[in-house]
């Protein structure tokens, strides 16, 4: 994914918005699942471009300029090489952590200058209009069993076309080039007990939510239907008890592992379209990494789970709502 967010130093939310914009929608129009919006039914992805992010260094707030003071301060840090001190100031980073952006997304070192605001035809001298700035990204997030390792984070310095220099990173991506049958000498099906949902944000007028879980996965068979939950009425915290049996498509260990389950939660409404209120995903390969065990000629895959409700790559409720259960894979 390239993209291009919104400018200015005080822009942060929109920035957050624009990214959550965009990964649900990549993930509704390109994943193999009709309805997803989650981006686990990727193998890999790779968000880059000049995301706009800024430094929150010293006393400029939301002003678009730097005072001249802060402007010649950071310009001398820049000189001495003084690159982690400003990297500790950048607004991603920060919003990474809280969750407030690309929630599992990675990335590399910066161990070289700001690549913004530059002046054109120079090799490094920076626009006193706007303070220096790491602009210019490469994130990624991995849901194979296998992630994505990084060298590291280059800025080609030469190139003076731009008020920008150009980004680059050596990512060494795993792969899976070999052909695997669908099925083994076995049927899989994927089951969750003590499935549950806690502090959901309120949906309706009465400050409360009437909840359900479905289920998407690319394994699982089409049938044009929602494979759900029944609803819990009136609730922000609920436990589900009738969870239904997901018989997977295929039952290859190898092709299993390789794809995930995701859980979305609903808000029901009587008299309009019920409400997402937010997704997980499991990738398979977490699950079946466990140790099977289980009768002659079976074998089952337990794993206990607890993971954060996502919209577009940002916690729901402010980190706040939660699904939990626990989720087996058997084979017989």
């Amino acid at each position: 994914i390239n993209a291009h967010l919104a400018a200015h130093q005080g822009e942060v939310i929109r920035r957050n918005s624009d990214v959550q914009e965009i990964l649900q929608g990549v993930a509704a129009t390109l994943t193999e699942v009709k309805g997803n919006q989650t981006t686990g039914d990727f193998d890999h992805i790779v968000f880059m471009g000049d995301l706009n992010y800024r430094l929150d260094y010293g006393e400029q707030g939301d002003k678009k300029k730097p005072s001249e003071a802060q402007y010649k301060e950071m310009c001398q840090m820049v000189e001495k090489g003084q690159f982690a001190e400003l990297f500790a100031t950048d607004q991603l980073t920060r919003e990474l952590r809280a969750g407030n952006v690309m929630t599992g997304f990675s990335e590399g070192t910066y161990k070289h200058p700001p690549t913004f605001k530059v002046i054109k035809g120079k090799k490094l001298e920076y626009n006193e209009e706007r303070s220096p700035a790491y602009c210019d990204r490469v994130l990624w997030l991995s849901n194979t069993k296998d992630k994505i390792k990084d060298s590291g984070s280059r800025a080609a310095i030469g190139v003076t076309s731009s008020d920008h220099k150009p980004v680059s990173n050596t990512l060494q991506v795993p792969y899976y080039s070999h052909a695997m049958p669908a099925w083994g000498d076995k049927k899989c099906a994927v089951s969750i007990e003590k499935l549950s949902v806690s502090s959901l944000p309120m949906m309706d007028q009465n400050g409360l939510c009437d909840p359900y879980v479905d289920f998407l996965s690319a394994l699982l068979p089409t049938t044009g239907k929602k494979i759900k939950t029944e609803v819990a009425k009136k609730k922000l915290d609920a436990s589900f008890k009738k969870v239904p049996t997901l018989p997977l498509i295929v039952s290859n260990r190898e092709r299993v592992e390789m794809h995930s389950l995701t859980l979305r939660v609903w808000d029901s409404d009587f008299a309009s379209k019920d409400d997402l209120v937010g997704c997980a995903t499991i990738p398979f390969h977490e699950v079946l990494s466990q140790g099977g065990g289980g009768e002659s000629g079976s074998s089952a895959y337990v794993m206990q789970f607890k993971r954060p409700l996502l919209m577009g790559g940002k916690h729901v409720n402010g980190g706040k709502s939660f699904i939990s259960g626990e989720i087996r894979i058997s084979f017989s």
